[in-house]
């Protein structure tokens, strides 16, 4: 490879040129990484919400539902077609 001393005009350029292409790709691809990163956090709050929302369904079940007046509670639609057709 010759020294940068040795570089006419044109190849001159050309370095330049492929030095600042190479400094926009690494922006590029610090950005790329940081949106990647956003899009991450983002999956992950939802799926920790959904997974507490999930325990929160269970523990309710588990506490109240299971003890509750079953005569009480409202008709499921599932069951209500099966009361019809008996």
């Amino acid at each position: 490879m010759p020294l940068l001393s040795q570089l006419n005009e044109e190849e001159m350029d050309i370095l330049m040129h492929k030095m600042n292409a190479m400094k926009a790709n690494t922006d590029d691809q610090i950005v790329q990484q940081m949106v990647k990163r956003d899009l991450e956090k983002e999956l992950a709050k939802i799926s920790e919400e959904e997974n507490f929302k999930m325990k929160n369904r269970y523990f309710v079940q588990k506490s109240k539902l299971d003890y509750a007046d079953k005569k009480r509670m409202p008709v499921d639609e599932s069951k209500l077609r099966d009361v019809l057709k008996n």
